[in-house]
C-alpha cells in the first residue's frame, strides 16, 4: 500500500501545481520597439518619503514594497476624488516610476500616476491636466502577479540593449483592466513601456526568460 501513498501524493502535488499557475500566470508577450503618440493626461506627483511611518520603512525589498503601496493609495485616492468630482479618464490608469525601485532607497522614491483624459478635462485643483509628448518606446505586455513584474521589466530593459538602443527616460506600467493590483493575481494585464533611443546595430535576439512569449 505504500506505493499507492506516494501516487496519492504526487497527484496532490500536480493538482496543487496546476491550481497555483491558474492563479499566479506569468505570461509575457512580444517585445517590440513602436512609436507611442502623445496624449493628454491628468497626473498626480507622489513622493513616498511624504508617507513614511515614523520609524522609517524596513529594509530591502519589503521597504520598496511598502513605499510603492504608499504611493499608490495615497495617489489613487487623490484620482478618485477628482473624478468624484466630474474627472472622466479616457484610458486605463498608467503609473510612471521616477526611479528604478531595485536601485533606490524607500524614502526616495516618487512616481507620477495618472489617467488620459479629453484636452478639455481640468485638474479641478486637485490633479495636474499635462500634455505628455510622443515618445519611441520599447513595450510588452505583461500577465501575472505585480511581484513578477520586475523580472520582465529586467527583460526588458536588457532586450532593449540587444536591439541598439539605450533607456531614454522612466519607465511606466499601464494597467489594462484596473489599478496596481486586483483580487485575483490572474487578472493582473500590465503594459510595461519604456522610452528609448537609438545608440546603435541590434546585437541579435535575446532569449526571454521572464516568462513565455505569446
Amino acid at each position: 500500500m505504500k506505493w499507492l501513498w506516494v501516487l496519492v501524493t504526487v497527484a496532490i502535488m500536480v493538482i496543487a501545481g496546476r491550481a497555483q499557475d491558474q492563479v499566479r500566470p506569468n505570461s509575457m508577450g512580444e517585445m517590440v520597439i513602436r512609436a507611442v503618440p502623445p496624449v493628454t493626461a491628468a497626473t498626480v506627483l507622489v513622493k513616498a518619503s511624504d508617507y513614511a511611518p515614523n520609524h522609517g520603512w524596513e529594509p530591502g525589498e519589503r521597504g520598496v514594497e511598502q513605499a510603492t503601496d504608499a504611493m499608490l493609495i495615497n495617489g489613487y485616492d487623490k484620482l478618485a476624488r477628482w473624478m468624484k468630482e466630474g474627472g472622466r479618464p479616457a484610458g486605463p490608469s498608467f503609473v510612471i516610476f521616477n526611479e528604478d525601485p531595485a536601485t533606490t532607497e524607500p524614502q526616495n522614491l516618487t512616481c507620477k500616476i495618472g489617467y488620459p483624459v479629453a484636452e478639455k478635462e481640468t485638474g479641478r485643483h486637485l490633479v495636474t491636466i499635462e500634455h505628455m509628448p510622443a515618445m519611441t518606446a520599447a513595450v510588452v505586455e505583461h500577465q501575472g502577479s505585480p511581484a513578477d513584474r520586475a523580472a520582465a521589466r529586467d527583460s526588458l530593459g536588457k532586450w532593449i540593449q540587444s536591439r541598439g538602443y539605450a533607456p531614454a527616460g522612466p519607465f511606466m506600467e499601464i494597467y489594462l483592466n484596473g489599478s496596481h493590483g486586483n483580487r485575483s493575481e490572474s487578472d493582473n494585464r500590465a503594459e510595461i513601456r519604456w522610452p528609448v533611443r537609438r545608440t546603435g546595430p541590434a546585437r541579435g535576439p535575446l532569449p526571454n526568460p521572464a516568462g513565455t512569449p505569446r
